[in-house]
């Protein structure tokens, strides 16, 4: 008795192929032994496609060798983070989640520490660099030069101050946290970068100016 009429005699035949198939890559794949794992899906791929004779992209276009191969490879990488939803187990995907949600927990604790240093880095300067604190060297200043045996320790203590603000501020331009000395039309203020945004000015150039004069001086 003859096919049937309308039969789409190709179409059988093609489906037949991949059958076979994903019966050849099933037997192959029970044949790698249990303990080899590979870096990368695409490596087992490769390997698959080589077996059964066609090229890679034939195999990651067919959705029925994808999900077998793909299986095959998170069953020997357990803990494999990124895994792919489209041909994932429901188990491995929730595997993935837990991992990611370790990492974010992590990432969270590097942030909040990065923040109170951020908090210090600007209290630092904001104190170093205030009227209080600068009035309180010239009194020092003012001290020390009515006694011109004792060693002025008040400029020593500005030249340490303004080293430690260097130091400072060369610490938090390291460690990203996108403040500095900023340019403020034609004077140089510190300001803060906003992380991408809109800078904010944490110290005035006017309280800057002898910091700024001071390693001029140096420079000549």
């Amino acid at each position: 008795m003859g096919a049937k009429k309308g039969t789409n005699h190709f179409k059988v035949y093609q489906a037949k192929k991949v059958n076979q198939k994903l019966e050849a890559l099933k037997m192959f794949l029970d044949e790698i032994p249990k303990r080899q794992t590979f870096s990368e899906l695409g490596n087992l791929v490769s390997m698959c496609a080589h077996f059964i004779g066609c090229h890679r992209t034939t195999i990651k276009r067919n959705p029925a060798y994808m999900k077998l191969i793909t299986a095959e490879f998170y069953s020997r990488n357990p803990n494999l983070k990124n895994v792919n939803p489209t041909y994932s187990f429901p188990s491995q995907i929730s595997e993935a989640i837990k991992i990611r949600d370790a990492e974010i927990a992590v990432l969270s604790g590097q942030l909040n520490r990065i923040n109170i240093d951020l908090k210090e880095a600007k209290a630092k300067i904001q104190y170093y660099l205030s009227a209080d604190y600068r009035h309180e060297l010239l009194k020092s200043e003012a001290v020390i030069e009515s006694k011109p045996q004792v060693e002025n320790t008040a400029i020593k203590d500005f030249e340490y101050t303004v080293h430690s603000l260097k130091l400072l501020l060369d610490y938090v331009d390291k460690k990203g946290f996108g403040i500095g000395i900023r340019n403020d039309g034609s004077n140089k203020i510190i300001a803060d970068d906003g992380l991408g945004g809109i800078s904010v000015e944490i110290v005035e150039s006017k309280y800057l100016l002898p910091y700024l004069k001071y390693f001029k001086k140096l420079d000549k």
